[in-house]
């Protein structure tokens, strides 16, 4: 009877080893929006193509070398993010879809992907403009360390002070690294967004009650995000600038280790146990020796926008002293 037992959990695990990633891409959308416009449907089928270790490049004839440029920094990021974080980032694939009068989007549908509108000029990165910028700098370093660790903790919606928050940060390393004439601007939008809250007369902030992970049953994905959501990116961002600061992102890295450890599925899909937001929280706090749980809840947004403002520049510390 054990043996009948383990075969069928075998062929099931089996079973949804092949048919789960099918299924899973099938209800994928990826959307990239520069502003107003109609929303253009991309086909892949007449696409040329870069395949590398970190991902699949997509790109339009006379785009070679910017697909090529792409790759590199999608390389460079990749041995950043997993020297600095212990993360492995999962690079999702890069579309290139020149811009077009009137189109303000572009959706593609069945790809975990990131499409990007870049100018139909554009021959290389030198030639890239600020959107594209933010995009290959901190854009798709932000998505491949949240696609890593949204599987594990965002079925508790009050995680994503790690999932985005650490996301953000890897941002900000492969900014500072590889883009540090950019490092001043991408900060500047962070630390505005604080500023709104503080115009309003906000001053303090809850991550785990005022950013929540967003549910695709009950919530439009795509709808537009109030100042308060839009703030939790960059206040996330100030507390791991701080943890690692004072801390040393040694800390991040055994903090990521443990929190893994404590994940037990079968591609995301059988868990026998998966850890949220609190045991992070509590591990950090081991950690630190701060009562995380009580900080994340009230962030003091001057503090935040003082820590935003000094990491604007690439002296600022990314390991303890």
């Amino acid at each position: 009877m054990l043996k009948i037992l383990v075969l069928v959990i075998a062929a099931l695990t089996l079973l949804i080893w092949q048919v789960w990633p099918m299924i899973y891409q099938a209800s994928v959308t990826s959307m990239w929006s520069i502003g107003e416009g109609t929303t253009q449907q991309i086909s892949l089928s007449d696409m040329k193509k870069i395949e590398t270790s970190e991902g699949i490049i997509y790109y339009e004839a006379g785009q070679e070398q910017v697909a090529q440029d792409i790759a590199e920094i999608l390389f460079r990021s990749r041995r950043l993010i997993r020297q600095h974080l212990g993360i492995d980032p999962h690079l999702p694939s890069i579309v290139l879809v020149p811009q077009q009068p009137g189109v303000g989007s572009v959706i593609l549908k069945g790809i975990i992907a990131i499409p990007l509108m870049v100018p139909p000029d554009m021959k290389s990165l030198r030639d890239a403009d600020a959107i594209t910028d933010l995009f290959v700098y901190w854009v798709v370093p932000h998505e491949s360390v949240e696609l890593v660790i949204a599987p594990i903790l965002y079925h508790d919606r009050s995680s994503r002070w790690i999932g985005d928050g650490l996301a953000q940060y890897a941002g900000y390393l492969v900014a500072q690294e590889l883009f540090p004439q950019g490092l001043e601007r991408f900060m500047r939008g962070e630390y505005q967004r604080v500023e709104a809250l503080l115009a309003q007369g906000n001053s303090v902030y809850d991550l785990t009650r005022e950013f929540l992970v967003r549910r695709a049953e009950s919530e439009n994905l795509l709808s537009p995000r109030n100042p308060e959501e839009w703030a939790g990116y960059a206040v996330s961002l100030a507390l791991w600038l701080d943890i690692a600061r004072r801390y040393g992102e040694e800390v991040i890295r055994e903090l990521w280790h443990r929190v893994s450890q404590l994940s037990r599925c079968v591609l995301y899909v059988i868990c026998l146990s998966r850890p949220t937001a609190k045991d992070a929280a509590r591990i950090l706090s081991e950690l630190t020796g701060e009562d995380i749980w009580h900080r994340i809840q009230s962030m003091d947004l001057q503090k935040v926008l003082e820590i935003l403002k000094a990491a604007d520049s690439r002296s600022f510390p990314s390991e303890a002293p």
